[in-house]
């Protein structure tokens, strides 16, 4: 518990330092520069708000408080309707959903224990394509020593039900990051941290999983560290974050239809430097994502083509100017 703990708390210090002022309440044009442009909305956190940009600027949604903790991890429902999240208190975290303009707030979980050592954490939910009925997210719950790293969990939404739908190598850093595909409703992929046969370094590979019949495929090499994947949205290609020396660069690749054994996908490189969390466009014909720009984070977006080849289209394009938490992956619907 206590380094599960530190994990958090240092994901948390994190998130602090790469936002930037907490913006006024209200709609405000805070920080999109003058030339940006967004179809749809597009979600992401400052400083534990939950922001929303779109063609009419820019707008929370949901602000922390005391009493409801800081907001993390927003993620549309497939009709744009409701929006899961994720809120961190001092020593426990819960996910929940909220309707589409930050009303109605209601936890699906509740981890504070009246023992502190009993708190639970639960971050990063991800919605069922296409119908929203289930939600995947990371939890400790179900931990018992020495595994006390995060795995999976679904939830019916409708009756909360629970069960386990993966178990973590043995505090090597959880399994993190899911996300459906969609036109497959049963199928996700995920982040499996584990470490190297030295027992020494750690690394992480996409993880394809089948939560109907339990089976499971890797994705990607383990000589490479590779994280943070996200669906393009016909189900047919992944982004994702490959660590390098001294980079986190942002990737993509086509994954075939079928997939019954273990595979390397191959990857094309589409921005480098230290970047993270990657989101399609509704549309697939763009990526958000967040990048290190002037010792802090800011949110781009960028053009991708997906056929004939795949590759960058364009720039890259500053959607803020003043910081935004690192640790959140923004999420984008119509």
């Amino acid at each position: 518990m206590r380094r599960l703990a530190a994990s958090i708390a240092l994901a948390a210090l994190l998130s602090t330092a790469c936002a930037g002022v907490l913006p006024a309440s209200g709609i405000v044009a805070v920080d999109a520069p003058a030339a940006a442009s967004v179809s749809g909305r597009l979600l992401y956190v400052r400083d534990g708000t939950i922001e929303e940009i779109s063609s009419g600027g820019t707008r929370d949604l949901a602000k922390p408080n005391p009493a409801v903790g800081a907001f993390m991890n927003p993620a549309w429902s497939p009709d744009g309707a409701r929006i899961a999240y994720a809120v961190r208190q001092k020593d426990y975290s819960d996910v929940g959903v909220m309707n589409a303009d930050g009303s109605n707030q209601t936890l699906l979980t509740h981890d504070q224990s009246g023992v502190v050592q009993d708190n639970l954490w639960a971050a990063m939910p991800s919605w069922s394509t296409p119908d929203g009925a289930t939600l995947v997210f990371s939890s400790d719950r179900g931990k018992e020593e020495p595994n006390i790293d995060l795995r999976l969990w679904a939830m019916t939404v409708a009756t909360r039900a629970l069960r386990q739908v993966s178990t973590p190598n043995i505090q090597a850093g959880g399994d993190l990051d899911a996300q459906f595909r969609p036109g497959h409703p049963s199928q996700l992929v995920y982040t499996k941290w584990a470490y190297d046969a030295t027992a020494t370094s750690t690394y992480a590979q996409l993880v394809l999983l089948d939560i109907a019949s339990g089976a499971s495929y890797t994705l990607t090499s383990p000589k490479e560290t590779d994280f943070q994947p996200a669906w393009s949205p016909d189900g047919k290609t992944l982004a994702f974050v490959r660590r390098g020396a001294g980079t986190d660069e942002l990737y993509a690749a086509p994954v075939p239809e079928a997939v019954a054994a273990d595979t390397t996908l191959t990857a094309t490189l589409l921005e480098s430097g230290v970047d993270a969390q990657p989101a399609w466009s509704p549309d697939g014909n763009a990526l958000a994502y967040i990048a290190e720009t002037d010792n802090q984070f800011d949110l781009y977006q960028v053009g991708v083509t997906t056929a004939p080849t795949l590759g960058p289209r364009g720039k890259p394009e500053r959607l803020t100017t003043n910081g935004i938490d690192a640790t959140s992956r923004p999420s984008w619907t119509k």
